[in-house]
C-alpha cells in the first residue's frame, strides 16, 4: 500500500540533500555537474580505467574523456598508462588530491548539518533505517558504484557498506 506522504516526505528528503551536496561540493571543486563525483571516485580507487570511471558518473565514454581532459588542464588529475598498455590509469595529482579531500569535508560538513537536529538515539535509529532502505534500492554493483560515487570509502567499508552488501545479494 503506498502512502503517499511517505512519498512526499522521502522525495522532498532526497532533492534537499542532494541540493546540499551539489552546492557544496560543487563550489569547493570549482566545478558542476560530475566533476565533483568523478575526483572522489579517482580519489577512492587511484589507477581505475576511464570505462570503470564512465560507468560510476553513468556518462558517455566521449563525456567521461571531455571531463577528464578538463580536470588535467586544470592539474587535478593524470592520465598514465593503464596495466594493459591500451587503456589509461587515471589518478589524482597533489593538487587533485586537495581538492578531493575538501569535496569529501564538504560533503561531510554538508550532511552533518542535515543530521544536526537528531539526538543520539534518534540518529542511530534514521542510520539503521538508512542502511536497509539503501540495502533494497541497490540493484547492481554498477548501480552501486554510482550511488556511492561521492562516498569515503575508507569511512565505509565494503564488507559493511549496505549498498555494496546490496549489489553482492543481487550478483
Amino acid at each position: 500500500m503506498s502512502d503517499p506522504r511517505a512519498s512526499n516526505l522521502l522525495g522532498a528528503l532526497a532533492v534537499a540533500l542532494g541540493d546540499d551536496i551539489s552546492a557544496a561540493t560543487e563550489g569547493v571543486a570549482g566545478h558542476a555537474a560530475a566533476s565533483p563525483a568523478a575526483i572522489v571516485t579517482v580519489g577512492g580507487e587511484p589507477g581505475q580505467t576511464i570505462e570503470s570511471l564512465r560507468r560510476a558518473l553513468e556518462l558517455s565514454h566521449s563525456g567521461t574523456v571531455r571531463l577528464l581532459d578538463r580536470l588535467e588542464d586544470e592539474g587535478i588529475v593524470e592520465r598514465r598508462e593503464g596495466k594493459d598498455g591500451r587503456s589509461a590509469a587515471i589518478f589524482l595529482t597533489t593538487a587533485g588530491r586537495r581538492v578531493y579531500q575538501r569535496i569529501l569535508d564538504a560533503r561531510r560538513q554538508s550532511m552533518d548539518a542535515a543530521l544536526g537536529h537528531l539526538g543520539t538515539t534518534e540518529r542511530s535509529q534514521f542510520m539503521r533505517l538508512v542502511e536497509k532502505v539503501l540495502f533494497g534500492i541497490t540493484r547492481s554493483p554498477a548501480h552501486s558504484d554510482h550511488i556511492c560515487r561521492l562516498c569515503e570509502l575508507d569511512v565505509c567499508p565494503g564488507e559493511t557498506c549496505p549498498v555494496n552488501c546490496g549489489a553482492l545479494a543481487r550478483s
